[in-house]
Order: structure tokens, then C-alpha cells, then sequence
């Protein structure tokens, strides 16, 4: 038994991922194990029956195993897993295939070095909030993050992540001797400075509320809306006769919520838009992240010439949720 053929190191699971066997000669069950290769997990199997080889395709298996998430806490800028990467052993009856990482972002495999992040480079971020930043870069491509802090001193750190494959930094204004001005984070490969970003940091009035989605690259985008308005609450009550009458035996809340942008340019808007088409969405308070569902099915602009804005309603997905 031997693999003639097998999907290329950082391809993404979103794609077909087809595996190739050869049974050399001999006709029988094939049975195609597909495992997480970093815990062991085995996460599903395909079979084979009497035959002497065939094609597999283990995507569906792995992108079922696969979990987005949102980092647990944030305090200070680090290196975060968002679950857009696994790595993946497969064996057909016992004979292993060379392992492979896989990611959720569509990458040219002949670029070092891809930013997923669709939205404006210059950014405002308060005190308390983070962010996230994507990107791809391979094996043999060594990168790391430099934050630098702005205020009334001067402070930075260097983030290096782990080699190849779709990383993710969180940027916060937390971790430094003082709460900074602003924020410059420049991602370097080889040492050269390939993508810039900064921030502006300020206070967000009270009406705020900070998303975050997977854009359509998988990569998790955040951003603030500054006005929330428009609060729907609708009750849903049960009720039973009994012998002093009609009572209520139980009530359901939900709750929506409108949340509208501040004035964007319209690349910035276009960014924004990916929200209602998003697979995933959060709603996150300080450095804690929960979902929520989009109500909005389609996003008209705001405003006219260079700047607009785009309103969006957003609804709790379990009883008794505040927004």
C-alpha cells in the first residue's frame, strides 16, 4: 500500500484535499484514517471496499473537526490560535501519508508572505479593547511582529510566531508601562517590513460595541461600532388554565440590536459589509467573545461621496442575553 498522490503543505480545507492510494497490486477494504497530528485525535475514516486504489477526499472530515475561536483573554499582545490551522496525518491501512498543515484562507502557495486582513491599515482601538491580525506566510519565511507603543514614552515588543502556515497576532494598548497614544505594528519577513498597521487609541462612548467575524478568508476581523440604538425585546409567554385561571408558566426573551458605523471610506465599508456573510460572529466585551446572530440581509450605504456608514441588527443567541 503507498500514496502516489496527496494535497500540497498549507492548502486550504475549504478545497477538495484528495488523497491518492495505491493497493500495489493487491484488491481488498482500504481504509482511510484521518487524524488531528498534533493530539492524536482521530477525527473520521473513508473506506475503500475491494479495491486496489482510489482517490479520497478528506476535506469534508477535516473541515468538521476544525473550530474558530476568539482568544480566552488578552492582557497583553501575543501570539493567538484562532483554529484556522490543523495539521493532519492520514494512513490508508496502517501505511502513513507525510503529514500536511492545513488552513482556512485561498493563498497563492508561491507567495512567502499574504495579509488576511481586508480592512483600513489605520485603526482606533481603546484602552481596554484588542485586535486581531492575520496572516499567511511559509515555512521558510521568518517572521515576527514588532508593537510599538506612543505616549508620553516609548515602548514596543517583538511577537514571533510559530513557522508557516495562517498566524494570528492580537494587538492590545495593555502590557506597557502606560496606556500609549497610538500603536504601529509592523509584520517583517526576513527582517523587511511587509504590512503596516496603526492605531489611534481612544476612549469609545458608551453607546460602543466591538465585533469581531470571520472574514472571507477565515481570518477573525474586529471593529467598533460606535452607536447602538434601537433595542427590540420581544417576549414569548406560555400559558396554562388552571383552577384560579389563565397563568403564565414560563417567558422567553429575545432581544435584537441595531448597530451603526462611524463614517468610513468605502474600502473600509466594503470590509465592514463581510459581516452579514460571515459563518461566525461575536459580539466581545473587554477580552471576553460572544456569539451572535446577524439579522441583516443586505447593507445599503449611508451617506454620500467619499464617506459612509453601514447599520447592521444583531440578535442574542441564548435567553437572557444583554447586548
Amino acid at each position: 500500500m503507498k500514496f502516489t498522490s496527496i494535497p500540497e503543505a498549507y492548502s486550504s480545507f475549504r478545497d477538495p484535499l484528495p488523497y491518492t492510494v495505491d493497493g500495489e497490486g493487491v484488491t481488498g477494504d482500504i481504509e482511510i484514517v484521518v487524524s488531528d497530528a498534533t493530539s492524536g485525535e482521530q477525527l473520521g475514516t473513508k473506506r475503500l471496499y475491494n479495491s486496489a486504489g482510489g482517490t479520497v477526499d478528506i476535506a469534508p472530515v477535516v473541515r468538521s473537526a476544525v473550530r474558530y475561536r476568539l482568544p480566552e483573554a488578552v492582557a497583553r499582545c501575543g501570539v493567538v490560535d484562532t483554529g484556522a490551522q490543523i495539521k493532519v496525518a492520514v494512513t490508508a491501512n496502517g501505511t502513513a501519508a507525510p503529514v500536511r498543515n492545513f488552513i482556512a484562507a485561498r493563498v497563492d502557495l508561491g507567495a512567502l508572505y499574504t495579509l488576511l486582513e481586508a480592512q483600513s491599515e489605520q485603526r482606533t482601538l481603546a484602552a481596554d479593547e484588542y485586535d486581531l491580525i492575520s496572516f499567511f506566510s511559509m515555512p521558510d519565511a521568518v517572521s515576527d511582529v514588532v508593537v510599538e507603543a506612543y505616549g508620553e514614552s516609548y515602548g514596543f515588543m517583538t511577537l514571533t510566531p510559530p513557522s508557516g502556515g495562517q498566524r494570528c497576532v492580537a494587538v492590545t494598548p495593555q502590557g506597557f508601562a502606560e496606556v500609549p497614544q497610538r500603536l504601529k505594528v509592523t509584520i517583517r519577513i526576513d527582517g523587511e517590513a511587509v504590512s503596516t498597521i496603526d492605531y489611534t487609541v481612544i476612549e469609545n462612548p458608551s453607546t460602543a460595541r466591538r465585533m469581531a467575524w470571520l472574514d472571507e478568508q477565515c481570518a477573525v476581523e474586529m471593529y467598533t461600532f460606535p452607536v447602538s440604538c434601537e433595542m427590540t425585546v420581544t417576549a414569548a409567554r406560555r400559558r396554562c388554565y388552571t383552577a384560579q385561571g389563565r397563568e403564565t408558566v414560563s417567558v422567553e426573551r429575545d432581544a435584537s440590536l441595531r448597530l451603526v458605523s462611524a463614517y468610513e471610506p468605502r474600502a473600509q465599508l466594503a470590509a465592514l459589509s463581510e459581516i452579514i456573510v460571515s459563518p461566525r460572529v461575536w459580539m466581545v466585551r473587554g477580552s471576553v467573545g460572544e456569539e451572535v446572530d446577524i439579522m441583516t440581509d443586505t447593507l445599503m450605504t449611508a451617506g454620500c461621496g467619499a464617506l459612509g456608514s453601514v447599520a447592521v441588527t444583531v440578535r442574542k443567541r441564548g435567553k437572557e442575553v444583554r447586548l
